[in-house]
């Protein structure tokens, strides 16, 4: 039996990966609980309540492990343009305390592999869909130009210390556990949460923007099988479904799952956005051996489904009286 440490690993995508884990391994999970959850975690994990940027706690719990899911960050953009200094220590310096302390604790036994989240954002407006891990890179937010350079640091960790380092690059990732009223919540999410409350949905520009959206139940297949084919190399794979959907779409799918009127708000067209993302999933099937296999309309199926149950769970726990 194998054991892990996943940074981040009480939030969004992390949680669901632990699910996975402790299933046949051994789980630490390093989190501040600064946006993830203790519930959200599966039982039988090992939580340090620590900070990614304390260089001490990340090498003490990386020595105990045979490897590293690395995701703690900064995921909204809006906080990273509002704190960049913050954003630059838990974003890099967070990424340079694990890839430092995987060289160190590697040196007295076999290398501790890491695969690291990276974003499809590093991409930036680029319009050559889909995007191939050889295209040109351009990130056109702070955001993206931290997982950029963080995925410098790896390379270099590799090619100078022999780190194992697998970037994935993930695409527009949804599921349960993103908070309805977060600011780290995906479209997915945001018009779920409008949708219930009786609410417009928000389009910023005409709703025929585009992205390639991917279950978070199939990332967590991509970071698993990344990390079971983990070489002495530095590898950056795509995690996507390599199919656009617009956001109209989306809204109009989880208008008929919760079988609530559809009525859309418009404003002008966000300066960080981009028009169309899509994904060349290739490499992922050839390195990895893996493809997403949730379509659009199962994953926003079962997620709505996730949602529906805790929001039950949750009126009848507070005294309330549901009318959906």
């Amino acid at each position: 039996m194998a054991c892990y440490l996943v940074t981040g690993g009480a939030g969004f995508i992390g949680s669901h990966l632990c699910d996975a884990l402790i299933k046949n391994h051994e789980v630490y999970v390093l989190d501040d609980l600064s946006s993830g959850s203790r519930e959200n975690l599966p039982q039988g994990v090992h939580l340090i309540q620590g900070d990614v940027c304390d260089y001490g706690t990340v090498e003490e719990v990386m020595s105990k492990v045979d490897g590293c899911f690395h995701l703690a960050a900064i995921v909204s953009i809006p906080l990273c343009n509002q704190n960049l200094m913050k954003a630059h220590q838990i974003n890099l310096t967070g990424t340079l305390n694990v890839i430092e302390s995987a060289r160190t604790v590697s040196r007295l036994a076999t290398p501790v592999p890491i695969v690291f989240a990276s974003s499809c954002s590093v991409y930036g407006a680029s319009q050559q869909l889909p995007h191939a891990e050889s295209a040109p890179t351009n990130p056109i937010s702070i955001y993206a130009a931290m997982k950029l350079c963080s995925e410098y640091y790896g390379r270099f960790a590799n090619e100078l210390h022999g780190v194992p380092f697998t970037a994935l690059r993930l695409f527009n990732a949804y599921g349960s556990r993103q908070k309805l009223n977060s600011i780290y919540a995906g479209v997915t999410t945001i018009f779920l949460n409008h949708l219930l409350q009786n609410q417009h949905c928000s389009i910023y520009g005409d709703g025929e923007e585009s992205r390639d959206f991917i279950y978070v139940k199939d990332i967590v297949a991509f970071f698993i099988r990344a990390m079971e084919t983990s070489t002495s190399t530095t590898r950056i794979i795509n995690a996507c479904t390599g199919i656009q959907t617009s956001i109209t779409t989306i809204a109009q799918v989880l208008s008929e799952l919760v079988h609530k009127p559809l009525a859309f708000d418009y404003f002008p067209h966000k300066l960080s956005d981009i028009r169309h993302s899509q994904g060349n999933p290739k490499a992922a099937l050839e390195l990895l051996g893996i493809q997403a296999n949730t379509t659009i309309e199962q994953g926003l199926r079962e997620f709505t489904a996730d949602v529906l149950k805790s929001r039950a769970v949750f009126l009848t726990n507070s005294g309330a009286v549901s009318t959906t």
